[in-house]
């Protein structure tokens, strides 16, 4: 049972990577496709026990990862921002948005990819296959100018790309600034992950 339970967790962890990368999801919908997809895998187990696992696994920070990131910012600090940006801490996580306590919605949950709370100086990424420097840049360019992406950020983001800092060629884009849209409603962290 040991082994199986691994096994499912494994394979929890590769679901809420791949539906994080292409929208989000919540630990019952991440239920919901392991049912569908693996149901020989999940008929062992108790519906409320996979949903804790994917609520604990979704919650998680990956600290190898952090690791990692924390040292590709102290480079990019020193590279790119003359060392600028002092004491931050990096965050690699399954769910940025559980760890800045706000999901925006619209007509549906939106997650970030990565978060900057300036104030507690935290940058949060969320793990996925692809662009994750990229996103530490962004969420640098952010810490260094006024925390919106204005076009002071907009002008940062030039200015790194300029350097040769692997920027994400979208953030070129005329216009890319989000700051201008209406605000969307936001929930907290325990309004998602509570009794489901």
């Amino acid at each position: 049972m040991e082994q199986l339970q691994a096994h499912l967790r494994k394979t929890i962890i590769a679901t809420t990577v791949e539906l994080m990368n292409y929208g989000g999801t919540t630990p019952i919908q991440t239920y919901e496709v392991l049912v569908e997809e693996f149901p020989n895998l999940c008929k062992p187990f108790d519906k409320h026990e996979i949903v804790a696992m994917c609520r604990n696994i979704q919650k998680s920070e990956l600290p190898e990862e952090s690791d990692r990131f924390q040292r590709t910012f102290e480079e990019f600090n020193v590279r790119y921002f003359d060392g600028r940006l002092l004491g931050y801490l990096v965050m690699v996580a399954y769910d940025v948005n559980y760890w800045a306590n706000e999901y925006l919605v619209d007509r549906c949950l939106e997650f970030y990819s990565s978060y900057t709370d300036r104030e507690r100086k935290v940058i949060y990424l969320r793990t996925s296959e692809f662009l994750m420097e990229q996103m530490l840049l962004h969420e640098m360019a952010l810490a260094a100018t006024t925390g919106r992406h204005d076009p002071m950020w907009d002008a940062e983001i030039r200015r790194l790309a300029d350097l040769g800092a692997p920027v994400w060629s979208e953030h070129l884009i005329p216009g890319f600034s989000t700051d201008s849209l209406p605000p969307l409603r936001t929930l907290k962290s325990e309004q998602v992950f509570g009794d489901e």
